[in-house]
């Protein structure tokens, strides 16, 4: 199944990029501030719905012209889990002087065969909906707190 969700972030994709060497910070650190809980990184469409634990694999960041990306891939700690194994790109694009847009891409393939489709069109489908977006959020809510340290 493909899932793809985006927001925006109300900043120039250069300042996007100085805040990052600002903070000696990149995607990486950003995605994995954005899924991390405790001591682990995990899963979940937030707002009181579970998560669950995820091994998380990061690629090499593409930076380009006006883009910057991230791919990634994380499975389920639990075997016993309905959550999919996801592979996924997150991407900053510059969309105008103070505006950068921040997209997640992604792949999964519902477990269970034939059930997992059956779940994930009945409504499983609406779970990574969320989750993707509550990813992106926390995501973006990372960027703002250090574009505004570096204002500061």
């Amino acid at each position: 199944m493909f899932i793809q969700d985006f927001i925006e972030v109300e900043a120039s994709f250069d300042a996007v990029l100085q805040s990052m060497e600002a903070h000696q910070v990149d995607l990486v650190a950003w995605i994995e501030r954005a899924m991390e809980r405790g001591d682990e990184i995990v899963v979940g469409p937030g707002r009181g719905w579970p998560s669950v634990a995820v091994d998380l694999t990061l690629g090499d960041t593409i930076v380009g012209v006006d883009s910057v990306s991230l791919p990634l891939e994380w499975t389920s700690k639990s075997a016993s889990t309905l959550i999919p194994a996801m592979t996924a790109e997150i991407a900053l694009h510059s969309i105008s002087d103070g505006l950068t847009h921040v997209q997640f891409r992604g792949r999964y393939q519902p477990p269970l065969a034939k059930a997992g489709r059956l779940l994930d069109a009945a409504g499983m489908h609406r779970v990574a909906e969320m989750t993707v977006r509550h990813i992106l959020s926390r995501f973006k809510e990372a960027i703002e707190a250090d574009l505004l340290a570096t204002n500061l």
